[in-house]
């Protein structure tokens, strides 16, 4: 009964990388994307609804479909523009007036009034003068609520326009729009950007010949959106480009990710997108550079103003260096040590942050420690097959561990003579524990195992493959393991 256990044990144990794979070294699928791209996400994959907004895209659609969300005051008037006028009280009227393609209304009674170009608070005021010049006995322009009459002018069905968007965009071409929602944002989440696009650098091209440059990042970190941006008119052009720069700022920051930075902006500029360091930040940082297929470490200080490159790497750390925000190395690598932990990287990337192995490393007695225990996983399959299941994400507090080659076999447990035997290829594991004075008595003969790195093997695969071999060859650099039998 207890053979069948300790049977049981071994093949419980052969059976656990399985289940690391699947649960403990979980492997996301979902990558952080550049900050601010995912406001302009391309929703156009949903199935289009009756009257959506959506449809603006397509030559079909409707501009007079489209529901009115509401109007700001900067909202800038154009031809086709509707204009309700209310009048009542002492007064009685209602009209629902027309932008001319010349950009003015004609109120009756009252005449022409243009408003194109004005914004609709000014066009308000505007057409109120002119209501009170004709009935001054009914409305009082400085002071409407005191008049016989009151007015109210609101804006009715708006304009479509057409855009133009070109560059990195998922669906270039022309795009109609109601003109109340017709702002950069809302136009390029309609189109949606490619993952490589520009969120800093969109060009939009007025047909006077005047550009101007959105920068995404003015809206979202100081909530500016001027009406150039705000408001488009017929004929404008949005180009996107390509992404110029992009960091990554790791550690302790208020808000950690992938930032696209200006030509110009430098080591503090890219602290301050970040939300700036928090309290109790160490003062020397470091910068992970990229370079061909090694990766340079470069210490600096926050107060420097250093240059970045692109695919750069900041880690800011706290002032406890724990195994919350480290991963460990050591062993037969360049640079061993602990490396700041990232996001999603894996086995493969940290080891060429370390600068790559060692000529003399020993990858098949690699291990690797989670929480303190030893896993059973494949690291020379994680270095060899980048694009496997084996090459997995770290977590915080990972640690891997990769010996010299050893040329010996070490025989432990119930044996004569416990020891450490010169390897010798093809040899399995009678060899071995022959040339350590044989098994003791109460050796446990049918349960011998095998110990490399993180995996562990049962040394004898049965009576029916036994028969053509006893075990299979002993690796070099491995452990013999003979239990004792329990009694």
């Amino acid at each position: 009964m207890r053979k069948s256990s300790f049977g049981l044990l071994v093949l419980l144990a052969i059976l656990i990388p399985n289940q690391i794979y699947s649960a403990e070294i979980t492997s996301f699928s979902a990558k952080d994307g550049v900050f601010g791209q995912s406001l302009l996400k391309d929703k156009s994959d949903s199935p289009l609804k009756e009257n959506s907004v959506l449809k603006g895209i397509l030559p079909d659609y409707n501009v007079e479909d489209e529901v009115n969300i509401g109007v700001l005051p900067d909202y800038i008037l154009k031809p086709r523009d509707e204009v309700n006028i209310d009048i009542w009280g002492s007064l009685n009227l209602h009209y629902a007036l027309t932008l001319s393609d010349d950009g003015y209304i004609v109120i009756p009674e009252v005449g022409r009034a243009s408003l194109n170009g004005l914004t609709y608070s000014e066009a308000k005021k505007k057409i109120l003068n002119h209501l009170a010049y004709t009935y001054a006995f009914f409305i009082n322009a400085e002071n409407p609520g005191a008049g016989k009459a009151l007015v109210d002018i609101t804006l009715g069905k708006t304009a479509g326009i057409n855009v133009f968007v070109s560059g990195e965009v998922k669906k270039p071409g022309n795009v109609n729009i109601n003109g109340i929602n017709a702002s950069v944002i809302n136009i390029l989440k309609k189109c949606g950007i490619n993952s490589q696009a520009s969120v800093r650098s969109i060009q939009l091209k007025k047909l006077n010949g005047k550009i101007y440059n959105f920068d995404l990042y003015d809206f979202l970190l100081k909530g500016s959106l001027p009406a150039e941006f705000k408001y488009l008119n017929d004929s404008d052009i949005i180009f996107v480009p390509l992404r110029g720069k992009e960091v990554s700022i790791t550690g302790s920051v208020r808000r950690p990710g992938i930032y696209e930075l200006l030509p110009d902006e430098k080591l503090s500029d890219a602290i301050k997108i970040a939300g700036g360091i928090l309290p109790g930040s160490q003062k020397e940082i470091k910068i992970f550079r990229v370079k061909y297929e090694t990766v340079d470490e470069i210490s600096t200080t926050i107060e420097s103003d250093c240059v970045l490159t692109d695919k750069d790497v900041i880690d800011i750390p706290v002032g406890d260096v724990s195994n919350k925000y480290y991963v460990s190395v050591s062993g037969e690598v360049i640079h061993p040590g602990n490396y700041t932990y990232f996001k999603y990287e894996k086995v493969n990337d940290l080891i060429k942050r370390c600068g790559g192995l060692n000529k003399g490393a020993f990858l098949e007695g690699a291990e690797f420690y989670r929480n303190g225990v030893l896993a059973l996983v494949d690291l020379e399959k994680a270095f060899s097959e980048s694009g496997s299941k084996f090459n997995f994400d770290l977590l915080p507090g990972d640690k891997i561990i990769i010996p010299k080659a050893d040329p010996f076999v070490t025989v432990r447990g119930a044996v004569l003579s416990p020891s450490s035997i010169f390897f010798k290829e093809g040899e399995n594991v009678d060899y071995y524990i022959k040339l350590a004075g044989g098994c003791k008595d109460n050796a446990d003969k049918d349960n011998v195992i095998i110990i490399l790195g993180g995996t562990v093997k049962k040394a004898y695969r049965g009576f029916w493959l036994d028969f053509w071999s006893s075990s299979p060859p002993v690796p070099v650099g491995a452990t013999i393991e003979v239990p004792v039998k329990k009694n």
